[in-house]
């Protein structure tokens, strides 16, 4: 029954892209994929009612549990989908919590794949629109670029970072990104004025 039901649906999706009911049969269909444990394709078709809806109704819910699944799947195939969604989420939603969860989750995605330029790139554009308004979660996400900036070489963007790390207002200072900042800035060859003033703080 889910089977011919299922196929019935993916048709008149396939038929009539713009009918007005698409929205409803997508909803459907996302649920019967989900028991039929097609989680890849139930993904495949609440990213479809995203596109379909943007910031409408319930686009940004069917856009966030797109990523859920993606993110537990996690593949290389479905880690680059949920970054692509995430980006696209973050680019379209208003500034506020979910647009900074989307970034987040671009972030992510990209650090899964081992794609730390990219991460970066991404983390740019949520400090430009919605950053994390916890003090905490911007002080990691400044510490997570460091890390990145550092694995593919560009320490003077790294120790930027983790500056802006320990800089970030009402935050507890991280013995870890106080140590990796004078790791780095090692590896700069400083004059021993300007490690020592690192080290003293």
């Amino acid at each position: 029954r889910n089977k011919e039901l299922i196929a019935t649906q993916r048709q008149f999706l396939s038929r009539y892209a713009t009918d007005p009911a698409c929205s409803e049969v997508e909803r459907s269909l996302a649920r019967l994929l989900r028991r039929s444990n097609d989680s890849l394709g139930a993904a495949a078709v609440l990213e479809a009612h995203w596109v379909r809806l943007g910031t409408k109704e319930d686009g940004p819910t069917a856009g966030r549990e797109a990523l859920s699944i993606y993110s537990s799947l996690n593949s290389t195939d479905t880690l680059n989908k949920m970054a692509a969604l995430s980006e696209d989420m973050l680019a379209k939603l208003p500034a506020g919590e979910p647009a900074t969860a989307a970034g987040l989750s671009a972030v992510d995605a990209h650090e899964r794949l081992s794609a730390w330029a990219k991460a970066n790139l991404a983390a740019g554009k949520l400090l430009a629109k919605s950053p994390p308004t916890s003090p905490q979660r911007l002080q990691q996400l400044h510490a997570r670029m460091g890390e990145n900036y550092s694995r593919i070489g560009q320490r003077t963007n790294a120790i930027e970072s983790w500056r802006k790390a320990l800089a970030v207002a009402n935050t507890t200072p991280r013995a870890d990104i106080w140590s990796r900042l004078i790791e780095e800035l090692f590896q700069t060859n400083p004059k021993p004025a300007e490690l020592e003033v690192v080290v003293n703080e």
